[in-house]
């Protein structure tokens, strides 16, 4: 199970992880930002699990289901279903850099 945080600084989502190069490429944009937005509980830190195989309870708020609309060099737009966001979000490369791809369904538990 893959675990990821996010930090809000400056009024700007980013991902926590070892990286090599500019931050910036680390932020969180395009509505993956608002999506951080509905799920900040502890005051600029949002935490997460990815989710493997089934999902027990889908109607958990802190259950997000995330599913490839389009992808390209870039990154990927996802199609959000959960209680608290509903929409598109933009994924930058960083994506393809922590899952070796763009999957065609992501499950997130929000902690």
């Amino acid at each position: 199970m893959k675990h990821f945080k996010f930090i809000k600084l400056s009024d700007k989502w980013f991902i926590d992880i070892p990286w090599d190069g500019d931050v910036n490429d680390l932020q969180m944009v395009d509505g993956s930002d608002l999506l951080l937005d509905c799920y900040n509980k502890y005051g600029g830190i949002v935490r997460c699990s990815i989710l493997e195989g089934d999902v027990t309870n889908e109607n958990d708020d802190n259950i997000c289901i995330l599913k490839l609309k389009t992808c390209d060099f870039d990154g990927a737009t996802y199609e959000v279903n959960s209680k608290l966001f509903k929409g598109d979000i933009w994924l930058c490369r960083v994506l393809d850099y922590l899952f070796g791809g763009y999957p065609n369904t992501i499950k997130v538990k929000f902690d």
